[in-house]
């Protein structure tokens, strides 16, 4: 059970209501006061969920998933801009978006290990993010040469695999039917 604890709704299940309402509109709900809907309902029935309920993150965890988003097409652009050699400057600004994208990966992983995702799936984004910031900064030293371009490649797949765990982790968040508030 999430902090702050869901209050239960006389004569329905408290968790379940909680899941169908979000966390504070299960107050809302028990005043009687209207609900907005959330961002994503719930297509047919599974043992956590009744079919129609609303399901969204925390606001932490939507601002980690869409960090990771914004950041990765930004570390994208950026990266292969420096890659046609002419804009070395900018390496500075890749630097600081990468740590941006893997602090916001090892959010996203706290709060899903948090919320109950897989383990297998939170110890490798973790371990992902540590990965990738070191791929990054010692890249120059490996590989260099006519052969330098398969380091570089692989620092890309590493970086899209790592926007990539990020949606992952919000997917089962929200499979698991982890709402706002938990």
């Amino acid at each position: 059970m999430g902090w702050p604890p869901r209050p239960e709704i006389p004569g329905r299940r408290g968790v379940l209501e909680s899941a169908k309402l979000g966390w504070p509109a299960t107050l809302a709900h028990s005043a009687g006061l209207p609900t907005l809907p959330g961002p994503a309902v719930c297509r047919e029935a599974s043992p956590r969920l009744e079919k129609g309920a609303r399901l969204s993150m925390t606001p932490l965890a939507n601002a980690a998933q869409w960090t990771i988003r914004i950041a990765g097409v930004l570390l994208l652009v950026l990266g292969i801009v420096i890659w046609t050699g002419n804009f070395d400057a900018l390496i500075p600004i890749h630097l600081l978006l990468g740590v941006i994208l893997v602090v916001a990966l090892w959010t996203l992983a706290y709060l899903a290990n948090r919320a109950g995702v897989s383990q297998a799936l939170v110890m490798i984004a973790f371990a992902w993010g540590l990965l990738l910031p070191i791929v990054g900064v010692t890249q120059q030293q490996l590989l260099t040469g006519n052969a330098h371009w398969v380091v570089q490649v692989g620092h890309l797949v590493l970086g899209v695999v790592a926007i990539g765990l990020g949606e992952m982790l919000g997917a089962a968040m929200l499979k698991l039917g982890k709402v706002a508030g938990t």
